[in-house]
């Protein structure tokens, strides 16, 4: 794990995945990050002041991601369409667009019910490349309008485990100034990972 994280040898919610990449660049995934501690919840679109949500992560190294993940549960039957994109940092910010190849991909929401908090891992439209020496951020964001009866709630972790390189983000939709839009929220982070493309040796043509 290429991370730096608070936590040590924690597996939770089945955030150790491995997976086929349909890439030439990406024999198979590995985490190259896992944030999860508890069940803790944040709502998400419940309220225009929480209409996107993002997590703000840095790399310590160059990775190629394959894709990401985190915790989500329904609650009251939220239709939408809701999709997953990684942005580079803009003054302490997301970037108003996506980075290339980092999405924004549509979220298969078919296993997530209203109960207990469900693990998503949704792959991105190519395999994008970060570096070290800026910050990013997975941002959610849903095509229905905000309700405060048909939300999502995101897994996140308790303050004594918090990622120390990042939080999470909050973006309120009835600001129309982009840059005023975005608030920090210092003391909470997702459950989330990254997940990095990986290429087998032995199975190098070279």
């Amino acid at each position: 794990m290429n991370f730096r994280s608070k936590m040590t040898g924690v597996i939770a919610m089945g955030f150790f995945l491995l997976s086929g990449c349909a890439n030439k660049n990406c024999d198979y995934s590995s985490t190259y990050i896992v944030q999860a501690d508890g069940t803790n919840r944040i709502t998400f679109n419940d309220t225009h002041s929480r209409a996107r949500i993002a997590q703000k992560f840095h790399p310590n190294s160059a990775v190629t991601v394959y894709s990401v993940s985190f915790t989500i549960v329904k609650v009251g039957e939220p239709t939408g369409t809701l999709k997953v994109s990684i942005h580079s940092d803009d003054n302490d910010k997301p970037k108003k667009s996506a980075i290339s190849d980092g999405g924004p991909v549509n979220v298969n929401l078919d296993e997530v019910g209203s109960t207990v908090l469900v693990e998503v891992e949704t792959k991105l439209n190519g395999n994008p490349d970060l570096s070290s020496d800026r910050d990013y951020y997975i941002v959610l964001e849903s095509s229905d309008p905000p309700s405060d009866t048909d939300y999502y709630q995101l897994g996140s972790v308790s303050t004594g485990s918090a990622y120390p390189d990042g939080e999470v983000w909050e973006y309120d939709s009835n600001e129309d100034n982009y840059d005023k839009a975005w608030s920090d929220s210092p003391s909470d982070d997702l459950q989330f990972s990254i997940n990095k493309c990986e290429q087998n040796k032995n199975n190098s043509s070279n």
